[in-house]
């Protein structure tokens, strides 16, 4: 297994705001699905996401918007799965709430 982010192989996948600084990719908060969805049809395992705020010139990290999905168990498919759904939940828990602008999403590749 290999952690990764998503690099710079995202933005086609994903219809809104990407916010992309040094090698880290932000995905916007209503285009989460769509990276969601991204990761779920390339095989990538989603292993944590952590919501971020920007006021235009810097990126800090929300403490209140962390999911730790590492824990995941199963087949390598299985665990695609799994945390595709998991985090879709979460986005789903997270899209009423303010206090984040992006999601960066830490990835695992077979």
């Amino acid at each position: 297994m290999v952690a990764l982010s998503f690099g710079l192989h995202l933005p086609p996948a994903v219809s809104g705001p990407v916010l992309v600084s040094g090698s880290s990719v932000y995905v916007g908060r209503g285009c989460l699905e769509q990276a969601i969805e991204f990761c779920r049809s390339n095989g990538l395992v989603i292993v944590g996401m952590e919501g971020v705020k920007t006021d235009g010139s810097a990126i800090m990290p929300t403490m209140e918007f962390i999911a730790d999905l590492s824990e995941i168990d199963g087949q390598w498919q299985e665990r695609v799965v799994a945390s595709s759904d998991a985090a879709s939940l979460i986005a789903v828990q997270w899209s009423g709430l303010t206090g984040f602008d992006f999601v960066e999403f830490e990835v695992a590749a077979e």
